[in-house]
């Protein structure tokens, strides 16, 4: 979801009252050439001199200082200097407190969402999003801030796995932003890009392919093919050609993204670490698992010195390790990578989280395979319960998961239960063709 947050960025930074005839304002100007640019330390240096200088000049411009503030902030979350980008923002946010323009209250707490959101802290995040949406009451609708709000709402929502109310909020961009001018083609792009991502979650593949495509080319066409903006736009489009089996496909758009965002952010950034579990997917679906294993560590390594050892991300890391490690026959390591996972995912996401679910099931294959039929029972059932309240009774993955459990179920003699699941996964997967013809 982080890499998601870089799509909006670029329409965040904006020069919030600055004024051609003071100095400082001309650090500004430079310094937001700079970040366009997506060159961060020349624009750091910029906004600091600025800001030195705004300091110093009488009367003191609130105005100048604020933006100053939330194009520092911006930079030091481009760079993933997260308790440096907060205490920007929230300077920012206080000097602004008494303004008569709601527009510019709620750009920065657009900013401070979408650091949240890169930080994975997603209370934090939705709050800010909803404080954004309800200061906006006397703005107008179409307002390109207002627009930024609802669709931060729907990229918080998505992380937190809430995909009906993510489409909804996702979906009001599209009605209130017409693709004209570059911000709002960018802004039809990041909502497109959650539909997109809401489907693949529900293994729409066809449905989430197209949606990607319409992102692809409404970003590439506002910000350019060279944009932090336009990679994550590729890596998005990536996974559904990974899930589809064009691998060729998939490394050419994982490679691309990969290349871009390290031009841009240098080897170390979290945007860096999800294309490379991307590209490790690959090379683990061509069993290369030497190089996918180096890849999946990677990203750890990246992920492990951006947020510590209890985030969201790390827990995404131990899974796939997991896996990589379950495909090859480590069955002892994948268990322990397994539960690692689930640890991680059950605290800081909560115990009905659909990644909860994903790592369930995959740890309960595991114990199946360790003739742990009891733990795996369990596992199953609350991977099953997860997914079905979050995807409803028809979706194909619970068919998957209770076929599995009615697996274990006979592994362990309790054959009419077993006949029972196998019944129902036979049903699901036949509603599933049906659909599909």
């Amino acid at each position: 979801m982080k890499i998601m947050t870089c799509i909006l960025l670029g329409t965040a930074l904006h020069l919030l009252g600055a004024g051609p005839d003071h100095l400082s304002s001309d650090w500004n100007n430079k310094g937001s050439a700079f970040y366009a640019a997506g060159n961060y330390s020349d624009a750091e240096r910029c906004f600091l001199q600025a800001g030195r200088m705004a300091r110093e000049e009488r009367p003191a411009n609130a105005g100048e200082l604020r933006s100053i503030a939330f194009n520092l902030g911006a930079v030091y979350r481009a760079e993933a200097r997260y308790g440096k980008a907060e205490s920007f923002y929230l300077q920012a946010l206080q000097l602004s407190e008494g303004e008569t323009n709601s527009a510019e209250s709620i750009r920065i707490l657009n900013g401070l969402t979408l650091l949240y959101l890169s930080e994975e802290k997603f209370p934090k995040a939705e709050e800010d999003a909803r404080r954004a949406l309800a200061v906006s009451g006397g703005a107008h609708r179409a307002s390109e801030e207002v627009v930024n709000a609802m669709n931060n709402l729907a990229l918080v929502l998505l992380a937190e796995g809430r995909y009906s109310e993510a489409e909804k909020s996702a979906r009001g961009v599209l009605t209130v932003a017409p693709a004209k001018a570059q911000t709002l083609r960018l802004q039809r792009g990041t909502a497109y890009n959650t539909l997109g991502r809401i489907s693949f979650k529900q293994l729409k593949y066809t449905a989430a392919e197209q949606s990607f495509e319409q992102a692809a080319s409404l970003i590439v066409s506002a910000v350019g093919p060279d944009s932090a903006a336009a990679a994550s736009a590729w890596n998005d489009l990536a996974r559904v050609k990974a899930a589809t089996k064009d691998l060729n496909g998939a490394q050419a758009l994982f490679e691309r993204s990969l290349a871009t965002l390290q031009k841009i952010y240098g080897s170390g950034h979290p945007d860096v670490a999800s294309s490379l579990r991307g590209l490790a997917d690959v090379y683990r679906n061509r069993k290369r698992y030497g190089k996918a294993e180096q890849l999946y560590r990677r990203a750890l390594d990246i992920d492990s010195k951006t947020f510590g050892a209890r985030s969201p991300s790390v827990a995404g890391d131990l899974n796939s390790l997991g896996y990589l490690a379950f495909r090859q026959g480590h069955l002892e390591r994948a268990s322990d990578l397994f539960s690692q996972a689930l640890a991680l995912d059950t605290d800081l996401l909560g115990p009905k989280h659909p990644e909860v679910g994903t790592v369930c099931g995959n740890l309960a294959v595991v114990y199946w395979r360790q003739h742990r039929f009891a733990d795996a029972e369990s596992l199953f059932q609350r991977a099953a319960a997860i997914r079905e309240s979050h995807y409803g009774p028809a979706d194909p993955i619970l068919g998957n998961l209770l076929a599995e459990y009615a697996l274990t179920l006979h592994s362990d003699h309790r054959y009419a239960e077993a006949a029972a699941a196998e019944v129902r996964a036979t049903n699901i997967q036949v509603k599933n063709v049906l659909r599909a013809e």
